[in-house]
């Protein structure tokens, strides 16, 4: 009986230590600068981070690291307007987050990193015209963002990575000529960036609302949005 108590005792200890590396470690001290970079300096976070990728899954066996990393190496290869050179990686890494987002739905870490790694997947996907698992990818990214974050919990960042989502979604449906669809998501996209006074994206987002109304022949409509767009531009400085 002293036995089995040493052995249950000594398992929950095991299991106590490992579910704070999963909620302690999602995102890595290491990649702070990267992270800092990626917000002004796109270009020095790429070179930072393809400075180190040959040796990344040789050296590194932490699987919250290499998965970060390949996290952010999409992230700086889209910013830099550079093809998802790493899509398998990614995908990996959206298994992996999203295995651990089943058991830690509570972790606010995690259940952002598992948002950004759909995002990101959703992103490759376009790009090699996989648009059906794109979607599904934005969608999940959105989903998780949604019930996973009440608004107190809504940094500048956060709110922001929601505004991309309608963007890129807007963006996905306009291109398959569904306009209605990606009007609700421009709106949407409109309304998230001006909440947080990102005036270039919303002005995108505004002309974006004026050219699907254009392209389903409501043309009342698509002025008024060219018109706010064009207004809006003008308070700010823009024109």
């Amino acid at each position: 009986m002293r036995k089995i108590f040493t052995v249950v005792l000594s398992l929950l200890i095991i299991l106590t230590s490992c579910t704070k590396k999963q909620k302690y470690n999602v995102f890595s001290p290491k990649f702070e600068k990267t992270r800092h970079f990626l917000t002004n300096k796109v270009d020095s976070a790429l070179y930072m981070l393809m400075d180190v990728k040959d040796s990344i899954n040789t050296y590194y066996k932490d699987p919250y690291f290499v998965n970060e990393y390949h996290i952010l190496l999409a992230e700086a290869q889209f910013k830099n307007q550079i093809k998802q050179a790493n899509h398998k990686e990614v995908e990996q890494a959206t298994k992996f987050y999203d295995s651990l987002f089943n058991i830690y739905k509570k972790d606010k870490n995690l259940s952002f990193q598992t948002a950004r790694a759909h995002y990101y997947k959703a992103v490759g996907e376009t790009e090699i015209d996989n648009i059906v698992e794109s979607c599904e990818d934005y969608l999940t990214s959105l989903k998780i963002m949604k019930n996973c974050f009440k608004a107190k919990d809504l940094n500048y960042e956060k709110n922001r990575f929601i505004a991309l989502i309608y963007t890129r979604l807007g963006t996905l449906y306009s291109n398959e000529y569904y306009f209605d669809i990606a009007l609700d998501y421009y709106h949407n996209s409109y309304i998230s960036f001006k909440y947080i006074s990102d005036t270039t994206s919303y002005l995108y987002s505004s002309a974006r609302i004026g050219k699907s109304y254009q392209s389903i022949n409501e043309m009342e409509n698509a002025k008024f949005w060219y018109k706010n767009t064009i207004s809006e531009a003008s308070e700010k400085n823009y024109v």
